[in-house]
């Protein structure tokens, strides 16, 4: 099991084994990963430190005994990592379809189970659904997630981060146009057993099924089980 430490959110495992941290410099030039080990809790840590050091740009995202490093923008790929062997890629998959042009700029992975997870791109209007277990790129793409309706001005609805409740998937939509938060943003719901869209029947002007917000360009979400809710951060205007 792992932990996984990244920016802007933290996902935790069951039990407390090592932690994968995305890690970049003080001046954006480069990045790496790290591994940090935890076990026991109040134990010495040992830490693998600068692990294939790639761009700045990057996050983490783990399943079992998995770990996957994300190249966001203009890099456009998922490599994917044994905890046994956290400096040996199993594989590096492009997140762009053939022929598409522009950064997807994929910013999360959200697990279903080990064959199925959502890779969320916030350069485009479409999210994947994908197999992590998947031996050739070609396998890696099973299905999509039509988030179009939710683009504003600049075509594309910015979608952020997802955690699955109950067998639905919650997307942030933050709506940004020059990356200020201009309209109302969203949380679209999917049922990851037919993989649509759920109407919430929450009433909004732009006429979509997802949850609108009160807040303004949404980070991080998170279920707690204690209570049975979702919680959602959001930054509002980083200009403002």
């Amino acid at each position: 099991a792992i932990i996984i430490a990244t920016i802007p959110a933290t996902a935790l495992s069951d039990t407390l084994q090592n932690a994968i941290i995305a890690t970049a410099a003080a001046d954006y030039t480069s990045g790496a990963h790290c591994v940090a080990d935890v076990d026991p809790v109040d134990g010495e840590r040992s830490i693998e430190r600068d692990l294939l050091p790639t761009i700045s740009d990057i996050m983490v995202a783990a399943y079992e005994d998995y770990f996957y490093r994300i190249e966001r923008y203009q890099r456009d790929n998922v490599t994917k990592f044994d905890i046994a062997a956290p400096d040996t890629p199993v594989y590096q998959y492009s997140v762009l379809d053939r022929g598409e042009t522009g950064s997807a700029n994929p910013h999360a992975m959200i697990f279903l189970n080990s064959e199925k997870a959502y890779l969320l791109r916030y350069g485009k209007a479409k999210a994947w659904i994908v197999n992590p277990s998947a031996e050739t790129e070609a396998e890696f793409k099973i299905g999509e997630l039509d988030l179009s309706g939710y683009a504003d001005d600049d075509g594309v609805p910015e979608m952020d981060s997802g955690v699955i409740v109950d067998g639905v998937l919650y997307v942030t939509l933050q709506r940004l146009n020059s990356f200020v938060p201009s309209e109302t943003a969203y949380v679209a719901l999917f049922d990851t057993a037919t993989d649509t869209e759920i109407d919430t029947s929450v009433a909004n002007d732009d006429g979509v099924l997802g949850i609108p917000l009160s807040i303004k360009n949404p980070g991080a979400i998170q279920y707690l089980e204690e209570n049975d809710r979702v919680y959602v951060q959001g930054a509002g205007n980083y200009y403002a």
